[in-house]
């Protein structure tokens, strides 16, 4: 049996790895590989702390998020302007919030 910790870092690590052949986002994914599973978790308890943002699926509250890596920030300021990759970005973030 696998850990929440463990499960949203592979899910993160698989996020970084889309998004790094959407975006060429090697800082992103260098972060999440590199991240622990403490990490993991910490980031998806941030963003559950504002689950609002995630359902409005609104972008630039993302942006000003505490407590989130400036490359995960940088990441959504890059997918806002790429609206094709919009649903696959939040239904990662919906992930997050409901495991944690």
């Amino acid at each position: 049996m696998t850990t929440k910790g463990a499960f949203l870092h592979e899910k993160m690590t698989n996020m970084a790895a889309w998004l790094d052949s959407e975006l060429e986002s090697s800082a992103f994914a260098e972060r999440m590989k590199n991240c622990t599973y403490a990490q993991a978790t910490l980031i998806a308890a941030t963003i559950k702390e504002r689950a609002e943002v995630v359902q409005a699926r609104d972008f630039d509250a993302f942006g000003s998020m505490h407590g989130i890596p400036d490359e995960f920030k940088d990441i959504a300021l890059q997918i806002q302007t790429r609206t094709d990759t919009h649903d696959k970005f939040w239904r990662y973030l919906d992930l997050f919030v409901s495991v944690v």
